[in-house]
């Protein structure tokens, strides 16, 4: 679970290091993001080398969540917590921004209507 104003790291070759999150996207009274959620966030870090422009320091960008550092509880009973919370950069469609994703993704987003972005993950958890 993370909340408006967490450090949020990046997980994929975009070229941003870190977000923090300014708005949640279900609800507009919302202050929480569990598995899957999208999420608006501040650049806060970006690789030196990357191919976003120098000034992108400050910049709206949105994001989707993939691993939490809260347990999930899946449905056949077994609990998943990770060691971070991450998230890829995605654009207004819904669709990543990069073309790779470093860690694994679970397959309850496949099944959330997101299917693109499993795709793109190394293996399925």
């Amino acid at each position: 679970m993370s909340y408006i104003g967490h450090i949020i790291k990046i997980i994929d070759n975009s070229g941003l290091l870190e977000l923090k999150s300014i708005k949640y996207r279900k609800g507009s009274f919302r202050k929480t993001a569990k598995l899957g959620d999208r999420f608006q966030g501040i650049v806060r870090k970006r690789k030196k080398l990357s191919r976003l422009r120098k000034n992108i320091k400050g910049k709206i960008f949105e994001a989707l969540i993939l691993t939490t550092k809260r347990q999930y509880l899946k449905k056949d009973g077994t609990c998943i917590r990770w060691d971070k919370t991450t998230a890829i950069v995605i654009n207004k469609l819904g669709e990543p921004l990069a073309t790779r994703i470093k860690l694994y993704a679970t397959r309850e987003l496949r099944n959330n209507q997101k299917p693109k972005c499993t795709l793109l993950a190394i293996t399925l958890f």
